[in-house]
């Protein structure tokens, strides 16, 4: 919402993903790159996304991250999954599926530990650091 106007939408924001495909082995892999589009009514593109979404990259961590990648997996399968259940009743008849792109379970990396949140991205100055820097620019 607008912080200037009461009730007008300054932005609406979708979830998006830059896809890329890689070939590991013989096996093909869809690279998803979470990323967000923003619109000003949900039509429109807006006329400064930049800003927005530097912004908006800014407050993500490893967890929203981890989250756009499961949302974005459950999407992509989601046709095959409804065309097992269609075809699993009784009197059902067999689903003949038109040729497309099929993904399965992303792949799983397990570490014997865990990267902190608070080490997650570009380390953040304390006041402190930042009035000593100034100070140091300005004699």
């Amino acid at each position: 919402m607008s912080k200037k106007e009461d009730g007008r939408v300054d932005f609406v924001r979708h979830h998006a993903f830059v896809p890329r495909f890689e070939r590991l082995g013989t096996q093909w892999f869809l690279i998803v790159n979470p990323t967000y589009y923003f619109t000003t009514n949900g039509f429109i593109p807006h006329s400064h996304p930049a800003a927005l979404l530097a912004g908006k990259k800014r407050m993500d961590n490893s967890a929203s991250l981890r989250g756009q990648i499961v949302m974005w997996h459950r999407f992509l399968t989601a046709a095959d999954k409804a065309a097992e259940r269609a075809g699993n009743g009784l009197f059902d008849e067999p689903v003949c599926a038109e040729p497309r792109l099929r993904f399965g379970q992303p792949p799983a990396v397990q570490l014997r530990t865990r990267v902190p949140e608070d080490v997650w991205g570009t380390p953040k100055k304390r006041a402190a650091e930042a009035s000593e820097q100034s100070q140091g620019l300005l004699v």
